[in-house]
């Protein structure tokens, strides 16, 4: 098997209005994370189980029309997040060589309970994960974004696993 391209991947929303591609997205969220009822599941390549809840959708999904001012306001429809979703269980199940995962402090600086960024760097892109109770993985959103904020995000961090080019399938 070969590493997956994943500009190949991209979902077509060119001619959709926001309503329309959040309203699709939503239906394709559902079914690429074989969600029933109120959550469904991914195995990683490494034999971790993260789970997807179906009102994780909005929030992964969305966005804030002004980041600077209110960073927590999601009410834009993200265009760039909805198309890249393929993305997300591609690197998870590890056909995207140069991936890793580190786990990060949560939002109050602490380590428990564990939070988890996935890093694809040659497409500058990231998935946050959340412990659960369980030893399982919560899906909370996935977004391209810069070299310079993968750096950021990853400063005070610790490695889970990583996929090199030579040892992706």
């Amino acid at each position: 098997m070969s590493p997956t391209d994943l500009n190949s991947l991209l979902l077509p929303l060119d001619d959709l209005s926001p309503e329309e591609a959040f309203d699709m997205g939503r239906k394709v969220y559902a079914k690429m994370f074989s969600i029933k009822g109120i959550r469904g599941s991914v195995q990683t390549w490494h034999g971790e189980e993260v789970v997807f809840f179906a009102d994780r959708y909005d929030h992964a999904f969305k966005t804030s029309p002004d980041r600077a001012r209110r960073a927590y306001s999601k009410t834009e429809v993200s265009f760039a997040r909805i198309e890249r979703m393929p993305w997300i269980r591609e690197i998870l199940e590890g056909r995207v060589p140069d991936t890793e995962c580190r786990q990060v402090p949560n939002d109050s600086g602490q380590w428990q309970p564990p939070k988890y960024l996935v890093l694809a760097w040659e497409y500058s892109y990231i998935i946050w994960l959340n412990g659960l109770r369980d030893g399982s993985w919560k899906f909370s959103s996935a977004y391209p974004t810069t070299t310079e904020d993968m750096r950021r995000y990853t400063k005070r961090s610790s490695t889970v696993w990583k996929r090199e080019k030579e040892n992706a399938p």
